[in-house]
Parts: C-alpha cells; sequence; structure tokens
C-alpha cells in the first residue's frame, strides 16, 4: 500500500478556489457550496491516488497534471506530484488559454 500524499494548495490556486466560488455563489448559492465541497473531496482523492491525472498536452516539460473536478465540468486542477506532496497550482476552468495561465505558476 503506498503512502498518503499531503495536499497543499498554492496562493495562487486558493485564490483562483475562492474568486470561482464567489461568481458561483451570485447567481447559484448552494450550487457555490457544492463546489466548494467537491474541491475538498477531490483535493482528498488525489492525496490517496496522486498521479489519476494526465500530462496537460500544452505542458512540453511534463511537470503538471490536470484533472476535471467531477461534477463540474469545465473546472481542473493543475497540479505537480512530489515524493510526499500532490501541490495543486491553479483551479482552473479548462476554456482558459492554459499554456498562457503556466507561464506564471511559481511552485
Amino acid at each position: 500500500m503506498s503512502k498518503r500524499h499531503t495536499v497543499l494548495f498554492t496562493k495562487t490556486a486558493k485564490d483562483d478556489s475562492q474568486n470561482y466560488y464567489e461568481r458561483i455563489k451570485k447567481e447559484e448559492p448552494t450550487v457555490a457550496e457544492a463546489f466548494k465541497s467537491k474541491l475538498r473531496e477531490h483535493a482528498s482523492l488525489l492525496g490517496e491516488f496522486p498521479r489519476i491525472g494526465r500530462s496537460p498536452e500544452y505542458d512540453s516539460d511534463g511537470i503538471y497534471l490536470q484533472t476535471p473536478i467531477p461534477g463540474f465540468k469545465g473546472f481542473a486542477f493543475i497540479y505537480v506530484v512530489t515524493e510526499e506532496k500532490v501541490i495543486i497550482v491553479r483551479v482552473v476552468n479548462t476554456r482558459m488559454d492554459l499554456p498562457e495561465i503556466l507561464k506564471y505558476v511559481e511552485i
């Protein structure tokens, strides 16, 4: 059995999460709470199964993994896996220009 990874959100990923939550809350408060809950659930799952994501085609260096947020089509975590940690670097709307967004990611 493999060891559970610690899951961390960068400040940018936390800001992303909060911004999406606030936007959704304006239109659908109940959906916003479900979104927040699903982010937590999926982050926890990554701690157990850190390699469930795929390498996105826009990441030519093979550094990042991307996994969709279940139940919220178009939203995903962009993350890196180290020996002991999963570091979620961004929470993104996959319709955005992701290669451009990742140019400014600091881990």
